[in-house]
């Protein structure tokens, strides 16, 4: 069951990527009718289907850590120093 609720998972991610970019007119974004000089459409769906294994791994991470097969992945977070908060990042307001 696992597995097929991971490619469940997998299609929808990519799903909801190729529509999000697909909207249009969002203002100052790409989508179909409008593309940056350096990047386009075709490689924002290109992207979406790409990361369709990474949304898979992730799901699957995300449900063996709802059944307690894996530490949670809040705990990982909280103990990683790849993840430190945003406010130690960014500080605001941006200019």
């Amino acid at each position: 069951m696992t597995s097929n609720l991971e490619d469940h998972i997998e299609r929808l991610a990519i799903m909801a990527a190729v529509l999000e970019v697909s909207a249009s007119p969002k203002p100052g974004n790409v989508h179909r009718y409008k593309d940056f000089s350096d990047t386009n459409y075709e490689h924002f769906l290109g992207a979406a289907i790409g990361a369709g294994p990474i949304w898979r791994m992730t799901a699957k991470r995300g449900i063996m850590a709802s059944l307690d097969e894996i530490e949670s992945c809040q705990s990982i977070v909280q103990s990683s120093h790849y993840f430190p908060p945003l406010s130690n990042r960014v500080k605001w307001p941006v200019e």
